[in-house]
């Protein structure tokens, strides 16, 4: 659905967030589950669930009204011929948090066909979802599309249980680079693991998606561990890997590490870069 180079897709979000463009929904919901670069993935989010994104939407109806009439609709949505109403619908029950929303979500899972749709399903179980689910989402761990994959991870770290411990650490030897990432994000919210080992085994491949989803898990999580790895990537050639890496070292300085603090004062040399999307509060 999209084209172009990550920093074009980027600058399209951007444009869609500043003129409310209501009509582009499609293309954040295709970026926000399926967009390698995954500040692009998190930023479609955010803009997604602006209030002016959603009016006129069930999703926006549901956030504005919330009434039982509108978890009908959401139901029934769920269900429909559609994949975006599904889409919308599983995202909207997230938005809700209401739990008893998570049974429907479960049961339209067990029977979905496309892997958007199930990739949404899942995410969304993440938040209005519960510990007993994670047997049945376990059995999408060996799912063919790698957006539900990376998904259930991400889904597994928001529940916090320790039964899902087995599927994570299964997802950690994934062949595609965003769920190993996400998995790692999961366990290290979990068990507090160190991710440094298995992101440098990432950063010495040859693949620049590989390179920029370790260090986009560096940086997240910004752990003295991972200072040295940081400082290495300051160095390399690839612009994207640099970015991050140098974000990972701002997000050390600012909680206090002192070789971080030094480094960012000297790394004068390293273009400069937008505020991460996560701490934007404008578009």
């Amino acid at each position: 659905m999209y084209i172009g180079s990550s920093i074009e897709r980027r600058k399209r979000i951007r444009a869609v967030a500043v003129g409310q463009k209501t009509a582009e929904r499609p293309f954040l919901e295709e970026v926000s589950s399926t967009d390698v670069d995954l500040d692009n993935r998190y930023f479609a989010r955010k803009v997604l669930n602006m209030p002016t994104m959603r009016v006129g939407s069930f999703a926006g109806r549901s956030a504005l009204g919330g009434s039982s009439l509108d978890h009908k609709l959401l139901i029934k949505l769920l269900t429909s011929f559609s994949p975006s109403e599904r889409i919308e619908a599983a995202m909207a029950a997230a938005r809700c948090g209401d739990q008893s929303l998570g049974e429907h979500l479960l049961r339209q899972l067990r029977t979905e066909n496309d892997g958007r749709v199930r990739a949404t399903l899942i995410r969304s179980l993440g938040t209005v979802g519960s510990e007993d689910d994670i047997p049945t989402l376990d059995s999408f761990r060996t799912d063919p599309d790698p957006r539900t994959r990376a998904n259930l991870a991400e889904a597994l770290g928001v529940l916090r249980s320790q039964k899902a411990l087995g599927t994570l650490h299964h997802l950690l030897d994934d062949q595609d680079h965003r769920v190993r990432t996400s998995a790692l994000l999961a366990l290290h919210s979990l068990i507090d693991i160190d991710v440094s080992i298995p992101c440098w085994g990432m950063i010495n491949k040859e693949s620049l998606a590989e390179q920029v989803s370790a260090t986009f898990c560096l940086a997240s999580l910004a752990c003295d561990s991972s200072f040295d790895i940081l400082e290495f990537c300051l160095s390399m050639k690839r612009e994207p890997v640099r970015i991050r890496a140098k974000q990972g070292l701002k997000n050390l300085a600012m909680k206090g590490n002192s070789k971080a603090r030094a480094l960012c004062e000297r790394a004068h040399s390293v273009p400069e870069i937008e505020a991460p999307m996560a701490f934007m509060a404008e578009f």
